[in-house]
């Protein structure tokens, strides 16, 4: 008797044992792609980028009289002024290079994100903004012009700003994300 409540403990402490080992696996992870994410982050406020999102801002804000009338508060937008707004502005000595510089930030960001190696709840809080103003302000030139049919060129910056917002179930978000989860092999069938 005393031999298999015994059993019966070791077997249980055995389990536990597992369960708390593949929670504190998943921890680990998870905090190697919030690192990651926040290295972005690091990049992005450390290095030029964040002048150039500055430049991108105040020569948007320049314009942002003639822009309005290609955005009225109730009506269609008219895609064409818009494009030609934008696309006159990327022609501009400052902000074309600046543009290039955010556009490949970007980019390498969501190519992280999407494989897993980086956060989408960090990015979203601390990389979401300036991507939302970037679209906001560049976008239909972004669209239009600078991506290609078989490219991921520019794509990045709309992968950002179209992150989920973290809720507080996000902790278990890594099980549908996770490609070996068995969330995620049910969800793409």
């Amino acid at each position: 008797m005393v031999n298999k409540i015994l059993s019966a403990l070791v077997s249980l402490a055995t389990v536990g044992g597992i369960v708390i080992a593949l929670f504190s696996y998943e921890a680990s992870q998870r905090q190697s792609r919030i690192d990651r994410a926040f290295e972005f982050y690091k990049d992005f406020r450390a290095s030029a980028l964040d002048a150039d999102m500055t430049t991108l801002s105040d020569k948007w804000n320049e314009k942002q009289d003639e822009a309005s009338k290609f955005v009225p508060k109730d009506g269609p937008v008219d895609e064409q002024g818009l494009l030609g707004l934008q696309a006159s502005l990327a022609q501009d000595v400052k902000v074309g290079p600046a543009l290039f510089r955010v556009v490949t930030f970007f980019d390498r960001l969501a190519q992280c994100i999407r494989a897993g190696l980086c956060d989408s709840d960090t990015a979203y809080a601390l990389l979401r903004d300036p991507a939302s103003l970037l679209v906001s302000s560049y976008g239909t030139y972004l669209v239009s012009r600078v991506q290609q049919p078989g490219s991921n060129a520019a794509h990045g910056v709309f992968i950002v700003n179209d992150l989920p917002a973290p809720s507080w179930w996000s902790f278990m978000r890594w099980w549908w994300q996770n490609p070996t989860g068995a969330a995620a092999s049910s969800q793409d069938q």
